[in-house]
């Protein structure tokens, strides 16, 4: 009978997708290697850290994105997320620009709220103009595709400018492709190619990718299948299909260029 009432008590903590091991722990380096590796328990412990600043600066916007991620698992984990998106909300956020660009990606994706494009933009837009990095490249990014608001190319040159210029890789890239295609400003492959390179120094695996293309092709540099394919490797070491499908096109010129008899 007690082995019986085990098993249901077992079953409930399971179905409930309340943790078991609910015991608070405080920050550490080797709990945040666990949660980065997508561990949701450590997920939540590591969130609860954040929300309580056990061990670590009190951080709402990360306990946001971590409760969150946990909440696959937990519904532990919802309901805390939950209770902070209330707490924001009430509060209107506006002393924590990085929890209005947090809010704003939920919002947008549907994830752990109900998808609210609106919404998702305001918070962008209240968190862009405070000066959040990450939300100036979000902002731009609503404007290019005339999500929450309508397309408008100018202004999202405008928001990836300013997000750029301050450093985010992301950011670069994006902006690089508007030079590229003329969108909201004049064809400009030149500075296209500095934006790309920027942001490929900083590890954008896409940037990455497009300088290999700007190696492989010879635009605005000279061509160089090395550099192309030293650029592709790096990329594909992030896993982006494209630069693994131009490395094969790459390693076959190579042969080809071997096997080439020379005048």
């Amino acid at each position: 009978m007690k082995r019986l009432i085990g098993c249901l008590l077992s079953s409930m903590i399971t179905v409930s997708g309340w943790a078991e091991d609910n015991k608070t722990e405080p920050y550490s380096v080797e709990l945040v290697k666990k949660a980065e590796a997508g561990d949701a328990t450590a997920q939540l412990k590591l969130a609860d850290c954040y929300s309580q600043g056990l061990g670590v600066a009190a951080n709402k916007a990360k306990a946001l994105e971590l409760y969150i991620a946990a909440s696959k698992k937990y519904d532990e984990a919802s309901y805390k997320a939950q209770k902070l998106i209330t707490s924001y909300e009430l509060q209107g956020a506006a002393v924590d620009p990085e929890a209005m660009r947090v809010l704003g990606k939920l919002y947008q994706d549907g994830d752990g709220v109900k998808k609210n494009l609106e919404k998702s933009f305001n918070y962008f837009k209240s968190s862009a103009e405070l000066g959040n990095v990450g939300a100036q490249m979000n902002l731009g990014y609503c404007y290019l595709n005339g999500l929450g608001t309508l397309a408008d190319p100018s202004k999202a040159l405008f928001w990836y400018t300013k997000s750029a210029e301050s450093g985010d890789a992301d950011a670069m890239q994006s902006l690089s492709q508007l030079y590229i295609n003329g969108v909201g400003t004049e064809i400009n492959l030149r500075k296209a190619f500095e934006l790309v390179k920027q942001s490929a120094e900083k590890g954008n695996a896409e940037a990455q990718y497009n300088m290999g293309v700007f190696y492989y092709k010879g635009v605005v540099v000279q061509q160089d299948y090395s550099l192309a394919k030293e650029w592709c490797e790096k990329a594909a070491k992030q896993n982006n299909e494209d630069a693994k499908k131009l490395l094969i096109g790459i390693q076959f010129l190579d042969k080809y260029d071997k096997k080439t008899p020379r005048n």
